[in-house]
């Protein structure tokens, strides 16, 4: 995870600045397209290049799968993901923020998600957000 490579930098920005991020809006109550979207917009202002993504996530351990399901791709093959402990589980071997792709026991099979990016205003509604939340701050 990036947490423990504190400082790192990838192509210009800050995995560890990305993983806060990505851990503040896990509190929120959305899934996982809605937590896509929101970290889509939050990178979209830091100027990350990022990929929205939406397929199949496997935990090679267990077998079980979560279909449909939308993540973030960074360049150097990391992922944002928030959601899957929703679904598999609260466990140490389930990733849950900014991680290696290659250093991970999921395997992602998906395309670039074809849904429209949702709004700020319209995840604000999804999660039940009034019009005082300060929002994630960058």
């Amino acid at each position: 995870m990036a947490s423990q490579e504190s400082g790192y930098k990838m192509d210009g920005f800050d995995l560890v600045e990305i993983e806060m991020f990505a851990l503040e809006s896990s509190d929120l109550d959305i899934d996982c397209n809605g937590s896509a979207d929101l970290m889509s917009l939050l990178l979209d202002r830091m100027s990350v290049d990022h990929t929205r993504m939406c397929g199949l996530a496997t935990h090679t351990r267990t077998g079980k799968r979560v279909f449909p399901h939308c993540w973030l791709e960074l360049p150097g093959g990391f992922i944002v993901d928030v959601r899957l402990q929703k679904w598999l589980g609260d466990r140490d071997d389930i990733p849950h923020g900014v991680f290696d792709k290659c250093d991970c026991s999921i395997v992602y099979q998906g395309d670039i998600d074809p849904r429209e990016r949702m709004s700020m205003e319209e995840i604000h509604e999804l999660a039940g957000i009034g019009k005082d939340f300060d929002g994630i701050q960058i």
